[in-house]
């Protein structure tokens, strides 16, 4: 009774959601839909009610690559104790290129201060893209204590149409929830995992988490459930860094059974020297793994054969993934050797090497390239990095600290400088969980955010690239 009585008291005291079925229109609203609201949307995105007969939705159309991103606010009593939040809606989309489209939750406590939130994942395998019918999407999250407002909302990233309908949303105490048999031998490893390897293990109460965790997973055996604890104990360790992949997201990571989307590097030649801009890539799949360091190192290989004086490396826009291909593609601009470590809390170091044409790890290599490209003569090089640079794009700037006539110019990196191990877990899910600190090839070790040779600040107006301008003046200025 005390349960059933709990639930129906908060029920009461949350704010519903308003205008899920987007049929409430409002003339006097920005975008004409009761209770929604725009919170970025980039030139050339409009966001606004679609009808389609009787039945109206939420479109976003995006006419050039850009954000539209739209949500409304639930103020709810604050959070005491963690609580589960599912929401749930219908999306289809039309020629969605890019990323793609999905839900969106976000949590901030009564004085508006932000505390976390969740999308359908870094991953692009997670979101809708291409022309697809309408089909449910839902998205499970943990409210974390002190929550009293919840936003809810629709992303797209890309280019195209999407169109979002039906949104509901429900609030799941977890007071009263027990654990099977198989949630506690689920959590009990990964909890076991976390205490023997997590760099911020001694940061939480890993008995306190273990309870909360298992109350999550509950007594359904239900898979998702448990992958929403052994999330929600991950982030509860607060690197900011560890997270899990479901079994099917392992599989996509892998490629198994379809078609791998990534970005190559982009290369030109300006003024006299090689511009090489390096995206992040969210791949396992080793051909897609060949296939970008090939093309960056050919990309390499043409600006140099035009005679270039310089290189400019721009790792701004790198968020990370898999460091691989960037490495190698990137190797023959590198001293061949070791490029960087990684200590785990025990004290043992890994070290990431390139020579050759070969990237790898202490003794077992990992990619080889096609055709090893070697540059006639090392030539100076600046590497750009902005806060966006992060995880595996900060090990690909570390690789260049140290290196030959090399100077790095910008912004301090977004600060993810652990090292993600890998661990199994029963069903084929995989916790990928920040274990190691990264450090450069002598012996300094990162504990935050990478700061750059030369800090630069860029007008807010971006009239000038200023850390491009900084970095071409001083490769002026070599001989």
């Amino acid at each position: 009774m005390l349960v059933v009585a709990c639930c129906v008291a908060y029920a009461l005291t949350a704010q519903r959601l308003r205008n899920g079925n987007m049929e409430e229109g409002c003339d006097t609203c920005s975008m004409k839909l009761s209770g929604w609201g725009v919170s970025w949307a980039n030139a050339g995105v409009t966001c606004g009610p679609y009808a389609d007969g009787d039945d109206r939705s939420l479109l976003i159309d995006l006419a050039k690559e850009g954000v539209g991103f739209v949500e409304q606010s639930i103020t709810i009593a604050e959070v005491k104790e963690v609580m589960m939040f599912t929401l749930s809606a219908r999306v289809r989309v039309e020629q969605l290129t890019t990323k793609g489209a999905s839900l969106n939750v976000a949590c901030y406590d009564a004085h508006g201060n932000f505390l976390t939130n969740k999308d359908q994942g870094l991953f692009w395998y997670n979101w809708v893209q291409g022309t697809r019918p309408w089909e449910q999407r839902i998205l499970k999250f943990i409210l974390p204590e002190g929550t009293a407002i919840v936003k809810v909302g629709a992303i797209v990233k890309g280019t195209g149409k999407a169109w979002f309908d039906d949104f509901t949303v429900a609030f799941t105490p977890l007071a009263g929830r027990v654990p099977d048999k198989s949630a506690l031998a689920y959590i009990g490893a990964a909890l076991d995992t976390i205490g023997m390897h997590a760099l911020y293990r001694d940061s939480v109460d890993l008995e306190a988490l273990r309870a909360d965790a298992l109350r999550i997973a509950g007594s359904d055996n239900d898979a998702g459930d448990h992958h929403l604890a052994v999330e929600y104990m991950l982030q509860a360790l607060g690197d900011h860094h560890s997270f899990i992949m479901r079994p099917d997201e392992y599989r996509a990571w892998e490629n198994e059974g379809g078609d791998v989307a990534f970005t190559h590097a982009a290369h030109r030649k300006m003024d006299d020297y090689g511009y090489v801009l390096v995206p992040g890539f969210m791949s396992g799949d080793s051909l897609s793994m060949l296939a970008f360091a090939d093309s960056l190192q050919r990309g390499i290989a043409a600006l140099s054969a035009q005679g270039v004086r310089g290189w400019i490396v721009d790792l701004r826009q790198n968020t990370g993934g898999n460091m691989a291909p960037m490495v190698c593609g990137l190797g023959p601009l590198l001293q061949p050797g070791a490029l960087g470590t990684l200590t785990d809390v025990r004290g043992n170091v890994e070290r990431w090497w390139y020579r050759d044409g070969v990237y790898g790890w202490d003794d077992e290599v990992v990619l080889r390239a096609s055709k090893p490209l070697v540059l006639p003569t090392p030539l100076p090089i600046a590497v750009l990095t902005s806060s966006q640079t992060g995880s595996s794009g900060e090990c690909t700037t570390i690789c260049f600290i140290g290196n030959p006539r090399t100077r790095s110019f910008g912004q301090a990196t977004w600060g993810l400088t652990t090292g993600n191990g890998q661990f199994a877990l029963s069903d084929g899910a995989q916790m990928f969980l920040a274990s190691t600190t990264m450090g450069d090839r002598n012996g300094k070790l990162f504990h935050g955010a990478i700061v750059p040779d030369e800090v630069v600040e860029q007008p807010a107006d971006w009239k000038y690239d200023a850390a491009l301008d900084a970095a071409l003046t001083w490769l002026k200025a070599q001989r």
